[in-house]
């Protein structure tokens, strides 16, 4: 059987598509698995030991009207003689659906629910839910491949199925389940996961990267220094809404007595400088816009945990069993937060929350409020409890924030 999943973008939604892989190889282990990718994330895809080939494509050339329809043209062909026996469309918008039908395979599966008119091109559907992790939502149209009596064979039942109720931490099939083709630099004990990985890859990479040889540094020297070892801050967010405070991320960075390393994409430049100039230089690493995604992947593996706004850098954390202290606002934690154990999620108690929008609707002193009322104070004490129960530091009252009386912020445990 020959599949082909269609999931270009983003990268949080990359990465949560890579939890299908597992499931679905189990399922049908003889099966030829695809995937259609845009070339920014192409590395989360690329060389992954679950997948027989990646179709790449290029988003930034479709800003141009001719390059849509002769890219499409071209591909729809190239897609077609492939006779894909069943296309699974993990993105559920119009050109994706599109896609999805120029296989002509016989089995072409998709949401009810998606946008954009894209379940006109679909012969099998489910409804996607919004109850329900966006990980779990996605396994969820691996049970419309027909399970015995045609060329797809059986399907183990218990390997798929997904209980509707579970949306926080998952069924325990899918839980720490996402592959990757990225080299490791090195696993800790109390932490299990899967890494696709060959010397030649590892050599290759640290050859390359002086980041990554100054991280496999950080981590070998750890092993016998304890102030070596280094966690991750991502202070940027695609929607403006979405970002904590640069001053707040700084207050924390300053009261934790471990190296930061501020990773992120050149748009975050600006937040990072701000955040870098309030905290000890020496000390911490300024990383931001200086990445590869392989690179971002495995500085990410190694670090003891993550500080993040609700970002695609958070998902690639959870999804290597990194523990991950999220930071939301606008967005809802149950549908888009950290899928598996042993994370935490910090988000206001307003009546404004999760509004769901690009830019805070709100001004004066309530713009941003979701955000704001996170305060470091609460941030710190968490990852203290986790990290440093023996740390008898006092935290500088300069970043406890307003007065206990005022705070609504909730913290929730994933």
């Amino acid at each position: 059987m020959k599949i082909l999943i269609i999931k270009p973008s983003s990268l949080g939604d990359v990465v949560h598509g890579l939890y299908v892989l597992k499931p679905l190889k189990d399922a049908f282990p003889q099966s030829e698995i695809h995937w259609l990718v845009d070339v920014a994330y192409k590395d989360l895809v690329s060389g992954n030991s679950l997948t027989d080939k990646t179709w790449i494509i290029d988003r930034s050339r479709w800003k141009n009207s001719k390059n849509i329809l002769s890219d499409f043209w071209k591909l729809g062909r190239q897609l077609n003689a492939e006779n894909f026996d069943a296309v699974i469309d993990l993105q559920g918008l119009f050109r994706s659906g599109i896609l999805t039908y120029l296989t002509r395979a016989p089995l072409r599966i998709g949401f009810s629910d998606a946008r954009e008119l894209a379940p006109l091109f679909y012969n099998r559907k489910v409804k996607g839910g919004k109850n329900i992790h966006a990980v779990e939502r996605y396994v969820r149209l691996i049970n419309l491949i027909p399970k015995r009596g045609t060329i797809f064979g059986p399907v183990p039942q218990n390997n798929i199925i997904v209980q509707a109720g579970g949306c926080r931490r998952g069924p325990p099939n899918l839980r720490q389940q996402a592959y990757w083709p990225m080299p490791k630099l090195g696993v800790k004990a109390d932490r299990t996961r899967t890494v696709t990985i060959t010397e030649e890859k590892i050599s290759i990479l640290r050859s390359t990267s002086p980041r990554l040889r100054r991280t496999q540094d950080d981590r070998g020297n750890a092993q016998n220094n304890s102030d070596s070892k280094y966690y991750v801050v991502v202070a940027g967010g695609r929607w403006e809404s979405k970002r904590w405070p640069a001053e707040y991320f700084s207050d924390v960075i300053k009261q934790i007595p471990m190296k930061c390393v501020l990773v992120g994409g050149k748009e975050d430049k600006e937040i990072g400088d701000e955040i870098f100039c309030r905290i000890d230089m020496a000390s911490n690493r300024n990383d931001i816009g200086k990445t590869t995604l392989q690179e971002l992947v495995s500085i990410i593996h190694d670090a003891q945990f993550i500080l993040t706004n609700d970002s695609g850098p958070m998902h690639i954390a959870a999804a290597l069993g990194t523990p991950v202290f999220a930071l939301f606002g606008p967005t809802d934690p149950q549908g888009t937060g950290p899928y598996g154990k042993g994370h935490k999620v910090f988000q206001a108690d307003l009546d404004c929350v999760p509004c769901l929008k690009k830019k805070c609707p709100l001004t004066g002193e309530n713009y941003m409020k979701c955000m704001k009322k996170i305060h470091p104070e609460t941030i710190l004490m968490e990852i203290f409890k986790k990290f440093m129960i023996n740390d008898k530091r006092n935290i500088d009252p300069s970043v406890a924030g307003a007065p206990r009386d005022d705070r609504r912020e909730i913290t929730r445990q994933f």
